[in-house]
């Protein structure tokens, strides 16, 4: 197979491309790998107190990528093993990885940009809160 494929339209729409390729069970097993770890890592994630929200939500974010690249791949390869006309296009996979690159972009991005500013108005809403602070109604 040639690299210059992935630069034709055809090859994604091929509505004849066969079940089995090299990496089969190789994808099968590592997209196993990817939805166990997912599982336990979400269950470590629940049981931890001493997070603040927003880094609990980031590493969720982290979290669901797994959950959704793991079963969608899972599917996808279900479906190619039939070999189901439509479904089985190489579009599918293409799409799945393009989302995932641009969602594991946005997470760094929000853990780069969005969460220390999150932080710092935490701690200026803290200082505040120290000042300003009600008293307690007998």
């Amino acid at each position: 197979m040639s690299l210059l494929h992935f630069f034709k339209i055809s090859y994604y729409f091929d509505p004849v491309v066969s079940y089995y390729f090299p990496g089969l069970w190789v994808t099968v097993t590592l997209l196993i790998v990817i939805l166990v770890a997912s599982i336990w890592f979400d269950r470590k994630m629940a049981r931890r107190k001493n997070i603040s929200g927003h880094l609990k939500e980031f590493w969720q974010g982290w979290v669901n990528l797994g959950y959704t690249l793991s079963i969608v791949g899972l599917i996808y390869l279900f479906f190619r093993f039939e070999n189901l006309m439509y479904v089985n296009w190489r579009l599918w996979p293409t799409l799945l990885v393009l989302w995932t690159i641009g969602r594991s972009i946005h997470l760094i991005y929000i853990y780069k940009k969005v969460l220390p500013k999150r932080a710092a108005e935490r701690e200026s809403r803290k200082m505040t809160s120290y000042y300003f602070r009600r008293r307690r109604q007998k």
